[in-house]
Formats: C-alpha cells, sequence, structure tokens
C-alpha cells in the first residue's frame, strides 16, 4: 500500500466517525484533523510525532468506549438461574422453583418484581407435545405489597416461585420452562434500564400420577408449613398445597385452619373452594360464624362459591339450605354492623 492510498484509508476512518454535537466530540476531532493534510492533488498528508501519536490513541480510545464512532456499549447481562427443588414429579405435585438474580455491575442495580414479588415474572412453557404456552401474568387485585429490591454489586436476589399459580401440569413429560420478568432491572445512580433478556430455563419431567408420593409429599409440605419462620413463608406452603386442588391436601388444610397460630386462614379457605368438593365444604361449614370476623366472611364466600360451581346436587342442596346470604353478621366492617 502507498503512502497516499494509506493517508486515504485514514482518512475515510476518520470520516467514517459519528460525530456528536458534545464540545467532547468536537475536541476529539479537532485533535485527529489537526495533522491530516489534503495536498493540492487532491491526496492526504499525514504527519505525526511521538507526543501526537500518544494523544491519538488516546484520544481514539476514548471515542471506542463512548460511542462516538458508532460503536455501542456492551450489553450487561445480569446472571439469572433458576432451580427446581427436584428434577422429576408426579402429575399433581407442586412445583417449586428458586429465581436467582446476580447482580454482576459494579454499582448497584433495582429490581421492581410488582406485586407480591410476582407480578412481573413472565413464564413460558413448551409442554412434552411441543406446544407453547404463555402463562398468563399475575395481577393481584386489592392491597398488596410490591416487591422493590436494590441489589449490591455480586450481590444475589433469590425468589421461591410455585410454578403451579402460572400453569398446570397434565401431561406426562418433559416441560421446558423459561423463566424471565417484564420490567428490566435499573441501575440505583440514574434509572437507566440494564440490557439483557434476564431469562432462566428450566427443564422438568412428569411422570404419571402416584397416589402414595402425592401424600408423602403433601404431608412435607404441612410440615414445612408449621415449621415456618414467618407468615409469608407459610402461606407460600399453603398456597402450593391448595394450587394442588387434591382432595388428598384436605386433612393437611383442615389441620393448617385450626392452627391459628400460621395465619394463614385465607389461603386455606381459597384452596378449599377451589378444590369444592362434599369434603371441602365439610371442614368450611363449621366457619361460617366463627368469632374471628374474616375468617367468618371467607367461609361463607367460599361455601357459596362451591354451591354455585358444583354439579353435586346433593352439595348444592346442602349449601342453599344454610341460606348463607341471609346470616346476620357476626363482624364489624369498616363500622358498619
Amino acid at each position: 500500500m502507498t503512502a497516499d492510498s494509506e493517508d486515504d484509508a485514514v482518512s475515510q476512518r476518520v470520516e467514517s466517525c459519528t460525530i456528536g454535537t458534545g464540545l467532547r466530540d468536537k475536541l476529539i476531532f479537532g485533535f485527529i484533523t489537526s495533522f491530516i493534510e489534503q495536498k493540492p492533488n487532491g491526496t492526504w498528508m499525514f504527519t505525526i510525532n511521538q507526543e501526537q501519536c500518544e494523544r491519538l490513541i488516546l484520544s481514539l480510545l476514548l471515542l471506542l468506549t463512548t460511542g462516538a464512532c458508532g460503536f455501542t456499549p456492551r450489553p450487561i447481562n445480569l446472571k439469572t438461574s433458576a432451580t427446581p427443588n427436584a428434577r422429576n414429579f408426579s402429575i399433581g405435585e407442586p412445583v417449586f422453583v428458586t429465581w436467582a438474580l446476580v447482580n454482576t455491575t459494579a454499582e448497584p442495580i433495582r429490581v421492581n418484581l410488582g406485586a407480591f414479588s410476582r407480578e412481573h415474572f413472565v413464564i413460558r412453557i413448551k409442554d412434552p407435545s411441543g406446544n407453547s404456552i404463555n402463562a398468563a401474568r399475575l395481577h393481584p387485585s386489592g392491597y398488596h405489597s410490591v416487591g422493590i429490591f436494590t441489589i449490591e454489586p455480586a450481590a444475589t436476589l433469590t425468589q421461591h416461585l410455585v410454578l403451579n399459580r402460572w400453569a398446570v401440569f397434565p401431561k406426562m413429560g418433559i416441560y421446558s420452562i423459561q423463566i424471565g420478568i417484564a420490567e428490566r432491572p435499573v441501575r440505583v445512580r440514574d434509572n437507566a434500564p440494564l440490557d439483557g433478556d434476564f431469562i432462566a430455563t428450566v427443564e422438568i419431567e412428569f411422570f404419571a400420577r402416584n397416589e402414595e408420593r402425592l401424600k408423602q409429599r403433601y404431608g412435607d409440605l404441612y410440615r414445612r408449613l408449621i415449621e415456618a419462620n414467618s407468615a409469608d413463608e407459610a402461606s407460600t406452603f399453603a398456597t402450593a398445597l391448595g394450587l394442588a386442588g387434591d382432595e388428598l391436601t384436605i386433612p393437611f388444610l383442615a389441620q393448617a385452619l385450626a392452627n391459628r397460630r400460621l395465619m394463614v386462614e385465607q389461603d386455606v379457605i381459597s384452596a378449599l373452594a377451589r378444590i369444592g368438593t362434599q369434603q371441602a365444604a365439610d371442614v368450611l361449614i363449621p366457619y361460617v360464624n366463627d368469632p374471628k370476623d374474616l375468617i367468618s366472611v371467607n367461609a361463607r364466600t367460599a361455601l357459596i362459591e362451591i354451591r354455585d360451581k358444583t354439579t353435586d346436587a346433593k352439595l348444592k342442596r346442602q349449601i342453599s339450605k344454610m341460606r348463607i346470604e341471609e346470616l346476620k353478621p357476626v363482624y364489624k366492617l369498616f363500622g358498619r354492623p
């Protein structure tokens, strides 16, 4: 390559830069072009001394790192993972997954997971037949906490998810599940969103329903429920029992409802309403006139729900005869008797 052609190449590289309107870009571009001169014959002359060469290298490094030459910053991909509590499940068994997000950046970030720290999770499933399913997002109504977390550099945020909240797993075979978040994490410093897909993938396999295994599993969930260290943790295990929608869980749900120390009455009553059988209604009926107002309200509401959806004519008549809508309240709500 001739000196003139080398000069042309340098000129083309310099002119290809995307020059912004900021003072920084003007200063750098002015410095680089100060030692490139066009000759009368149209060719370019490039002259530079050692000091200018060192300054040129620093300028080019600045251009590359700030994006002035059309380069974009390398996306920051935070490390996400999802680990199931087992690899193999019986149909009907609750599926727990520990989701984790590691802050691999050098500064604090903030993550908003929405209501109850679940609303902004996005679940996509490929079932054993190869069908893709976008699970419905969870949008709780009424009063709820919001999960907004600040994660320091190298720290990890973990969440324990019950996948049955988003989907059912009725088929035998392997499911591929992607777990993402709808809102991108942001830098605390300037609220700038971070790039990346933040998706973790996990595979789990379901086998045929095994009642002995399910009884053992439900018993283990109840044990973890009564040993829970917080109301939120207890609620998670109560919900897992309820989401199974299985009559085998009713003895454990009845024990949990009777144990007022656990404070999971609402979760348990909702689970019994979901099951909706005679056995579930028999557990709820004694709580219709419970002295604790919210238990009474929830039990009555659950029985009405069972009455309206059941196809068991005997059960429907039994609940209808209770005339629940006409029962006097045993509580005061918002100051009204």
